[in-house]
């Protein structure tokens, strides 16, 4: 009897391994505003998938999809496509099902993972007690704030620097100093690649930030020169992308209007992608549609402003600019009870928040506001947001007396 079930087995083994010989490495996607669900069951027809929607049907799904790109690997067009239909998607590999669910829910995969955070942690105590900005008063018959913990406050910070609007929830549950995140492999993936920023001695960018510097790069390197005239916004996306060999993906909200709204684009001829790129968006600024551009898997993706996908983010360290900022204001302390005087400290200035709150307005001075998020943990301080929002707070940060690490 075992012989005969081993040779059974051994009979299944070749249909197994063409099986999986049959899944494709990589697929092209072509969804040119049709509608989600149309696009979800072409996508799980690519992949021999199933297709399992949660808590959706055919009505839901009914908004208009725009997602090109060749050569694309089956868990990346999952990704890609969760942007342009605004849902969670993942693809499970061992059941061949394309699932679809709600955004903020817990996916199918996900399983509770805890992470160590003790040495944040203690950095961020020690920021406290050298740095931190007094205590608020607490008004007459008001119910006391209740106290946090280290470990506390980098939940929050996480759940800032990890936020997906169309994702799933983000927020860890703290215990002491563990915090236990329920994500899938690719969410649990972000959390570990933060977690080792935060800690580097000298901070740095995430993959996502350095993948949107080469997309960048490329789009300048290509040529553009088409003719376009009453043209989709979502048709000439796709042109100034495709001269630059790259995909593209809108997000909802901007395909509903791009699809529709047909547009001239006169430019000069023979510019770079990159120029094009930045004239169009100019161009839909002007007539009250902005665009915020983000890139995701390689991909370029557009969306309304306000509702980018964008996932990079740079960590740096302020420690030296905080002895510095702790310094000057010693300097500028003068004798007590003089009018005009002076007799305060970094602490009492608000601690990190000096830079962090100078850093947030003058983003805003030179129009990068809007494009970043400003997140401070103890002496780390985190900008996300695209290379260009990144970039002018590096400089920023400068002028404030940060220096690059080596500097």
């Amino acid at each position: 009897m075992r012989n005969f079930i081993a040779l059974a087995m051994v009979a299944l083994l070749p249909l197994a391994v063409c099986a999986q010989d049959k899944a494709p490495k990589t697929i092209h996607i072509g969804f040119y505003g049709e509608s989600a669900y149309d696009c979800a069951e072409k996508l799980a027809e690519q992949l021999g998938a199933k297709l399992h929607l949660h808590d959706l049907d055919e009505e839901t799904l009914d908004a208009p999809c725009w997602l090109v790109r060749d050569e694309v690997t089956p868990q990346a067009a999952a990704s890609l496509f969760a942007i342009a239909a605004g849902y969670q998607v993942s693809l499970d590999a061992s059941t061949s099902t394309l699932h679809v669910y709600q955004p903020g829910v817990s996916v199918g995969d996900a399983r509770v993972k805890g992470y160590d955070v003790s040495v944040l942690s203690g950095r961020f105590v020690e920021y406290v007690n050298n740095y931190g900005a007094p205590a608020v008063a607490q008004r007459p018959n008001e119910a006391p704030e209740p106290e946090r913990t280290a470990a506390q406050h980098l939940a929050d910070a996480l759940d800032e620097i990890l936020y997906d609007p169309r994702g799933g929830d983000s927020e860890p549950s703290v215990v002491g100093d563990r915090l236990l995140f329920t994500a899938s492999e690719q969410g649990h993936a972000r959390v570990r690649e933060a977690l080792d920023i935060l800690v580097a001695e000298h901070g740095g960018e995430s993959e996502a930030l350095r993948v949107e510097r080469t997309v960048i790069e490329r789009l300048k390197a290509a040529e553009f020169s088409a003719e376009i005239e009453r043209t989709p916004v979502a048709s000439v996306l796709t042109a100034i992308c495709k001269a630059a060999a790259l995909g593209i993906v809108l997000g909802p909200d901007l395909a509903e209007v791009a699809v529709e709204e047909h547009i001239d684009f006169p430019h000069k001829k023979g510019t770079s992608a990159l120029a094009a790129l930045k004239q169009l968006t100019a161009q839909m600024a002007a007539q009250d549609l902005p665009i915020d551009i983000s890139v995701r898997e390689g991909t370029l993706v557009a969306d309304l402003a306000g509702r980018s996908s964008s996932r990079g983010y740079r960590v740096y360290d302020v420690t030296e600019l905080l002895k510095k900022l702790d310094a000057s204001y010693q300097r500028q302390r003068t004798a007590p009870g003089k009018d005009e005087g002076f007799d305060g400290d970094v602490r009492r200035a608000g601690g990190n928040r000096v830079v962090l709150d100078s850093l947030e307005e003058l983003l805003d001075e030179v129009h990068q506001g809007e494009h970043a998020t400003c997140i401070c943990f103890g002496t780390r301080l985190v900008v996300r947001g695209g290379c260009d929002a990144v970039d002018a707070a590096t400089n920023i940060l400068k002028e404030m007396g940060w220096e690059e690490s080596g500097n």
